[in-house]
């Protein structure tokens, strides 16, 4: 839990907008800008935990999202190290 809070820490700059599951917004609340996942709107980055719970999606919905945002080629891959996804924009 620590590497993952500092990988996000490391890795998403404060002021930038993110799209995140909800386990993970509480750990990125200070910033004007913060979505619950799979709302990203004007999200410059996607945090993502790709175990545990996927709410609001059902799994193979999240699955789909995540995918579709995965091959977007608007989307860059920052960090994959399973269980934490992170994209930017």
């Amino acid at each position: 839990v620590q590497k993952i809070k500092r990988q996000i820490h490391e890795t998403v700059p404060a002021e930038s907008s993110v799209a995140a599951l909800q386990g993970i917004v509480p750990h990125l609340a200070f910033r004007s800008k913060i979505y619950i996942f799979p709302y990203v709107r004007d999200a410059e980055y996607i945090v993502l935990l790709m175990e545990g719970n996927t709410y609001p999606l059902h799994e193979e919905e999240f699955r789909k999202e995540t995918e579709k945002y995965l091959s977007n080629p608007e989307w860059k891959e920052l960090i994959n190290d399973y269980p934490l996804l992170i994209l930017k924009r």
